[in-house]
């Protein structure tokens, strides 16, 4: 009797500033003792955002009208640029704290983890499984063992595209702003498919790495 995880998406890798689809709708805090009986979402912001889920909030709020009883949560973290590496450690290890206090809380809910940029998937490597978009190139911190997130490619998605700044070691900002309106949908059809367990139908969406 365990929550799973369903799924971790992950928007490029640094800075944001995309306009939201929708305006997020934080439905539980990270004090709130109440079980989703649809999905809880943890969701962690890009990096230099106001506190809050920032823009990839406008993909767990859709997730929220789609599956009835979801609700989504926060990362509290600096999201700084500056003192990246200790910013990115702060994040990670919140975001880990919420998953496990949430496990407990609540063993029969399923979990959804959304991030963008620095919580996102600054380690890209192109070629993996569960890797969308049209990057051909590493980031700048490619991770070096590839393996160890073999296990978890089926419900994972990692967007990025090419001359992303940081998810493709290019020179584009605009890029990596625009995967939220890029590929909000998909990644939004992604959740909801494993959540309803309509995989057959909607499995083939891509959708991971913001």
């Amino acid at each position: 009797m365990r929550s799973s995880v369903l799924l971790i998406l992950t928007l490029s890798t640094h800075a944001w500033g995309v306009p939201t689809l929708h305006p997020p709708r934080q439905a539980l805090n990270a004090t709130s003792t109440a079980c989703a009986t649809g999905v809880h979402m943890i969701v962690a912001r890009a990096s230099t955002e106001m506190p809050g889920q920032g823009i990839i909030g406008a993909v767990a709020t859709q997730v929220q009208e789609m599956v009835p009883g979801s609700d989504s949560e926060a990362v509290d973290y600096p999201a700084t640029l500056t003192d990246y590496l200790k910013s990115e450690a702060s994040g990670v290890s919140a975001m880990t704290k919420l998953i496990q206090d949430y496990a407990v809380r609540c063993p029969e809910s399923k979990m959804a983890l959304m991030g963008y940029s620095q919580m996102g998937d600054p380690t890209h490597v192109p070629g993996q499984p569960q890797d969308v978009g049209n990057s051909t190139r590493a980031g700048i911190f490619p991770r070096m063992n590839t393996a160890a997130c073999a296990g978890m490619a089926p419900i994972t998605k990692s967007f990025c595209n090419d001359d992303d700044r940081f998810c493709d070691s290019g020179t584009s900002i605009p890029v990596h702003l625009a995967y939220v309106q890029g590929f909000g949908t998909q990644a939004r059809d992604f959740v909801v498919a494993r959540v309803t367990g309509n995989v057959a139908a909607k499995g083939n969406v891509t959708k991971r790495g913001w």
